[in-house]
């Protein structure tokens, strides 16, 4: 600061020694230029010592100024001298500064000078820096030593390491081999060593995996494993490191984490166990269940088995809540008494357990085995909440190496099992079946597609031509549904599924109004015949749908409604239905008669305009006496009913003959007319056929009266007269009444002859 004081002086010095030379200077210019102008010069010239003592003025002052000169620059001379030295001092000072040259002027010194004291201030703002990190690093120091004191008092292993990735060996600051062998003074191991004679859970080779990680992937390694300590207690142990720059050594440290690792494993047991029973819950099904199926013996089997409990709905919901969870917890109990040491529960969800039960050789004498314990737990009689229940249960199971591999896909099968006994689709214990899941499986899958099928109508409909046995020409159609969607192949497979998935009555209105609006676009020649419709809406449409049907359709056709009664259907329904069918205008028929489903209850309530006889009857009666004895009652019943009576299925010439000669009214089937979707005439071949069955089949009454009355003749004549012509009248009154000629004329014959002897 004292430098830059004089340097501010010098040049004030300078200005007003350069002030007093231009005025000097301008002085004298101007008296010796001024006469040479006008005579206001006079002035001067006429008054010399005036002039004179202007001239000396200016004269004195120029002398001043170049003496002040001098002396300014002594002074400059000194202060540059003095700079010199300063700036040298500098130099020791400060790193490298740039030289400034002599001959700078005062500004660009002034410059230099303010960037040197900038550099000084910041250096001296960097050193405040270092001295207070030094400070907290010290103090940072002291805390972790007073830190690991405080570790080592509570007897907790904690150490910093590093570990010589060419050398194998780790090299500890204090603490970790004291922890495990008790040499105090012992800070360096080989890594053979630290493995091989202290018990850790991991070994040498896991360890080096752990080093080619961090190497080949540039990471940190870290890894937690277990160690038997001095004390013979099982400390765990984390271990934390880093690659140094050179890639040759992992520095780090290892830390006791046992008392985080016991608290997670509580945490654990906690999740992965049932509260109510005891026994392992759903989330445990990974860990035991892949640990039994990977410790399995390649000569034995790891069987997962599926328990239900038959009984507990209908406990829980005649007792509540609480009681139904105490049986669950009393059954368990009664299970425990069974459970050995190769077993272990899980109670999977609601009453339903699951038991991987491990080392299994023979699995048809596990199922006996199985069984005789399901028999014993469910006749033992328990005691929940003071009520005295026992506890039936179904079981399914399947088999490691045999069904499945991995606990989720064993689980799936066993509970599928358990599923299909559980619906009495197979006896518990059930083993699973491959073949039965799949198509289980594909009905499933293809339930998610009903409702895009019922909203995008994929459905065609197509018609089968039906036959009258009394005239050999066409007497209706029956309309088929068939679904256009590639998932299934016939219209049976979708309607089960959609009773399944609660669509069926979507699906039957649809395939009913798509029967409806087809047939109506029909050719007019087949405006007089019957339209059948092969659904069963009778169990699914109301008045109000059977109403609108009459309405829009029953003016342009005529309409038979086929029923099939899957179940058993009340008698007052069966009633209202009746009417309202009636009242709309429409037959019905009862369709699939004699395959099970529709019985003679069914025909005695439902009383049917026709009885549709199943396929499975009329396949091969031409060969089954049994079968014929069995459609002749029906038709006997038919006729005393006024019913007509409708053979499907025929498929065969011998087929159609045998039902023209027994006397069903109409037929259907491949034999006769394929589906189409178009209206088709019956085949021609299959009309020949009938037609001249029935050409053989009428009587020709007046040949019939002739060959009588000639015959009788021989005995009476007037006798043989009237005879005859009383059984050409009730020959007649029989054809009228629709009993069969040949059977009638055979009794008249029989009793004729058997009275005359």
């Amino acid at each position: 600061m004292n430098y830059l004081r004089k340097t501010k002086r010098i040049i004030n010095f300078r200005y007003i020694s350069w002030v007093i030379y231009f005025t000097s200077y301008a002085g004298l210019l101007l008296i010796s230029v001024l006469p040479l102008f006008d005579n206001d010069t006079n002035l001067l010239t006429s008054n010399p010592e005036l002039f004179y003592w202007l001239l000396r003025v200016l004269t004195v002052s120029v002398g001043v100024n170049f003496v002040l000169q001098y002396f300014i620059f002594r002074r400059h001379d000194q202060a540059f001298f003095e700079f010199d030295k300063s700036m040298s001092d500098v130099q020791m000072e400060i790193l490298s500064p740039e030289e400034v040259s002599k001959k700078m002027d005062m500004m660009t010194l002034s410059t230099a000078l303010n960037h040197l004291l900038k550099k000084l201030k910041e250096k001296n703002e960097r050193l405040k820096d270092e001295i207070e990190k030094n400070h907290r690093l010290s103090e940072n120091i002291s805390e972790f030593y007073r830190q690991m004191r405080t570790l080592r008092d509570a007897e907790l292993i904690f150490d910093f390491f590093e570990y010589d990735i060419n050398g194998c060996y780790f090299t500890f600051i204090s603490g970790m081999i004291t922890a495990l062998s008790g040499e105090s003074e012992a800070t360096e191991i080989t890594a053979e060593d630290l493995f091989k004679n202290f018990q850790f859970s991991i070994g040498l080779k896991d360890y080096y995996k752990h080093v080619e990680r961090c190497l080949e992937e540039d990471c940190d390694m870290n890894f937690e494993c277990s160690v038997q300590g001095k004390d013979d207690g099982i400390h765990w142990l984390k271990f934390w490191g880093r690659l140094t720059q050179d890639k040759t050594r992992i520095t780090g440290a290892v830390t006791d984490i046992t008392r985080e690792v016991n608290i997670r494993i509580a945490e654990k047991e906690r999740i992965i166990h049932d509260n109510i029973t005891g026994f392992y819950n759903r989330n445990a099904l990974s860990e035991v269940g892949g640990k039994a199926i990977a410790e399995c013996k390649e000569d034995k089997h790891v069987v997962f088995v599926y328990i239900g409990l038959t009984k507990y709905q209908e406990f829980q919901e005649r007792f509540g809540m609480v009681s139904g969870n105490n049986y669950i917890r009393v059954c368990a109990e009664v299970m425990k008494k069974f459970i050995t040491k190769d077993m272990i529960p899980i109670r999977w969800w609601g009453s339903d357990f699951l038991i991987i039960v491990k080392g299994v050789k023979d699995l048809k004498e596990f199922e006996k085995e199985a069984a005789d314990v399901a028999d014993k737990i469910g006749k033992h009689v328990g005691d929940v909440d003071g009520i005295a229940t026992t506890f039936p249960m179904v079981m399914g199971y399947a088999a490691s190496k045999i069904h499945g591999k991995t606990p989720p896909e064993l689980l799936e099968f066993a509970a599928f099992a358990e599923h299909e006994a559980l619906r009495e689709v197979a006896m518990s214990p059930n083993e699973f079946n491959f073949e039965r899941f799949e198509k289980a499986h594909l009905a499933s899958l293809r339930r998610t597609l009903i409702k895009d099928i019922i909203d995008k109508n994929q459905l065609s409909v197509v018609f089968q031509p039906i036959v009258s046995l009394r005239t050999g020409e066409l007497y209706g159609f029956e309309a088929l549904s068939r679904p256009t969607n590639p998932a299934y192949n016939n219209i049976l497979e979708l309607i089960d599924d959609a009773e399944a998935s609660g669509h069926y009555v979507i699906l039957e209105k649809r395939m009913v109004y798509n029967a409806l609006d087809a047939y109506m676009a029909r050719d007019p020649k087949y405006k007089d015949y019957y339209l059948f419709i092969n659904t069963a809406p009778y169990a699914t449409l109301d008045e109000k749908d059977y109403n609108d049907i009459r309405d829009r359709y029953f003016n342009h056709m005529k309409v038979v409604f086929e029923v099939i009664e899957r179940n058993r259907i009340d008698s007052d329904e069966i009633n209202l239905r009746r009417s309202i069918v009636k009242k709309a205008g429409a037959k019905f028929a009862l369709d699939d008669f004699g395959s099970g489903y529709s019985n003679h209850l069914a025909l005695l309530a439902l009383e049917p305009d026709i009885i549709k006889i199943d396929r499975e009857l009329v396949r091969g009666i031409n060969a089954d006496l049994r079968k014929q004895h069995i459609l002749e009652d029906i038709i006997s019943y038919a006729r005393y009913r006024g019913t007509r009576v409708l053979g499907e299925g025929v498929e065969t010439q011998e087929e159609l003959e045998t039902l023209c000669r027994m006397g069903v009214d109409y037929v259907q089937g491949y034999f006769t007319g394929v589906p189409d979707k178009k209206l088709t005439e019956p085949d021609i071949r299959a009309k020949q056929i009938i037609k001249g069955i029935i050409r053989n089949k009428n009587i020709d009454l007046r040949q019939l009266y002739i060959i009588m009355e000639k015959s009788f003749a021989i005995i009476s004549g007037d006798y043989a007269k009237y005879f005859s012509i009383t059984v050409y009248l009730m020959i007649k009154l029989a054809k009228r009444l629709n009993i069969d000629e040949d059977r009638f004329t055979s009794l008249i014959i029989t009793t004729i002859f058997h009275g005359i002897g």
